[in-house]
């Protein structure tokens, strides 16, 4: 898990200083990056879907309990179970569909209209991204699980490197 987020502070040095650069162009009208703009997106898009698997798998998503606290605790148990099980499902879903996505951009070999940058290296960034996700959720949701079957089991290390990968 380390190695992606590493991956992704590069990636928003690297983003950082295209969008300075292209900027300086633009304002002293000595050139103009178009690709940055395409560019941008793609690191917007890794850095988002590497940052949300990461913080899945610290427990460093932002969660409302107002609800959930009035719950006993082997309800909210089960409802966490729930809720993982759900996001787990939906995190799958969208690593199929990335890599559908990745898969029919390779087979095609379909590029960018703008950098004519093949459109596969973005694809396999966001199938990495969503099945780190995916696997985070599932670790969670494991968690959840043993510690809703073992009552005694602590919970309240979870969400502290319990889902690390």
């Amino acid at each position: 898990m380390r190695s992606l987020v590493s991956v992704a502070c590069v990636l928003v040095v690297v983003w950082m200083c295209l969008i300075v650069t292209y900027c300086f162009g633009r304002f002293t009208g000595t050139y103009v990056w178009m690709f940055v703009e395409e560019y941008t997106g793609y690191f917007f898009l890794a850095t988002s879907s590497l940052g949300l698997a990461y913080a899945a798998a610290k427990g460093a998503h932002i969660r409302v309990p107002i609800l959930a606290m009035r719950l006993p605790k082997r309800a909210r148990l089960i409802l966490e179970c729930i809720c993982l099980a759900v996001c787990v499902w939906w995190a799958v879903l969208l690593t199929q569909k990335m890599s559908a996505w990745f898969s029919h951009a390779l087979s095609v070999g379909e590029v960018s209209v703008v950098s004519n940058v093949p459109l596969w290296i973005p694809y396999l960034i966001l199938v990495t991204g969503c099945a780190a996700l995916a696997l985070a959720a599932l670790v969670l949701f494991y968690h959840a699980v043993m510690a809703a079957a073992l009552p005694s089991q602590s919970t309240e290390n979870r969400g502290n490197g319990a889902g690390e990968l």
